[in-house]
């Protein structure tokens, strides 16, 4: 995985020396720097040619950006869901985190987004997810932050709560008439109002994490469970038509499936997530001549050729052969 515009997209590296190719594979998931050795004839040139793909683990995004008062919300993943504001869920260009606007949500109780659901979506299983956000409160107050609700018994919910006078957020799942073993909630280390703040909950094998900027809360909770598929939309700041989150703002809303973000604590992004690679740059080198070539990622690919000098060592009993160290690192 490579880091461009937010977001960890996945990278492949192939090296071709003479025609023939010597090294084909992806960079380590996770990683942001693609390091490896390559085999090849001393002096001779080769081509470095990387192949970066579109993100299709993100299956909704939302950046919350339009005209103030608009209700008019786009899903700017591959996917394009149809999204649709009840209420007063509307767009506000005065507060916002990343962008130019965001979701503003009222005190009447009848403000909620609602996202057209398909297979694909939220049909996690046993996949690994992500769900994160950015939040402002104008004031404070308790309800679902976001939900998939088929109906009392077939929902799952992230939800805002408080008891003895802390905030926490809890996970709940229902299919059927159970409570699954594998609800549970966190305490916020904080909650003020007019300051915004970064949510992550992630799903990582049978372990669950909830984040707040970007810091673990708590302990992960563990528990295999396999998460049915509700046929029904997604909700933002409410439980269907239910348990509304009033005075809130909603920013950089997304959904990823096949993938957990994070796993341990990071710094919260500071600028709106993408999924296309058209503008995007990269630079391949080598420990060899130390001379950089841009990749320039216009159509998703690129190619460069570099020359096989100085080598890192020489292979034993194969003079005319070395391997080389070859970076792939993205550009200022």
């Amino acid at each position: 995985m490579v880091t461009f515009g937010g977001v960890e997209l996945p990278l492949v590296l192939e090296v071709e020396e003479r025609n023939r190719k010597v090294f084909v594979e992806q960079a380590i998931p996770g990683a942001s720097l693609a390091k490896r050795l390559v085999r090849g004839g001393f002096g001779r040139e080769f081509m470095v040619r990387g192949l970066i793909r579109d993100d299709t683990q993100t299956k909704l995004l939302m950046h919350c950006n339009g005209a103030n008062g608009s209700q008019a919300f786009v899903d700017s993943s591959l996917y394009g869901r149809a999204i649709t504001a009840h209420g007063h869920a509307q767009h506000d260009t005065s507060t916002y985190k990343l962008g130019t606007a965001s979701a503003k949500f009222d005190n009447d109780g009848d403000d909620y987004l609602e996202i057209t659901n398909s297979v694909g979506f939220t049909d996690f299983g046993y996949d690994d997810f992500t769900i994160d956000m950015w939040l402002r409160f104008s004031a404070l107050n308790t309800g679902v932050i976001i939900s998939q609700y088929q109906g009392d018994q077939h929902n799952w919910a992230l939800s805002l709560n408080q008891s003895d006078g802390t905030y926490k957020i809890s996970w709940t799942v229902r299919y059927g008439d159970w409570w699954s073993p594998v609800d549970f909630e966190r305490s916020l280390p904080s909650l003020q109002t007019n300051t915004w703040y970064h949510f992550a909950f992630v799903r990582s094998g049978a372990d669950w994490y909830m984040f707040w900027n970007g810091s673990l809360l708590g302990s992960k909770h563990t528990y295999l469970k396999y998460m049915n598929y509700y046929n029904a939309p997604v909700t933002v700041a409410s439980l269907g038509p239910y348990i509304v989150l009033r005075n809130v703002w909603f920013d950089e809303v997304r959904i990823s499936r096949g993938v957990a973000r994070w796993t341990s604590d990071f710094t919260p992004p500071d600028r709106e997530y993408d999924v296309r690679v058209n503008d995007y740059k990269a630079t391949v080198r080598s420990l060899a001549d130390g001379t950089p070539r841009a990749l320039d990622f216009q159509d998703g690919s690129s190619t460069v050729t570099c020359l096989m000098l100085d080598p890192v060592f020489r292979e034993s009993g194969k003079p005319n052969q070395a391997l080389y160290e070859v970076f792939f690192v993205q550009s200022a």
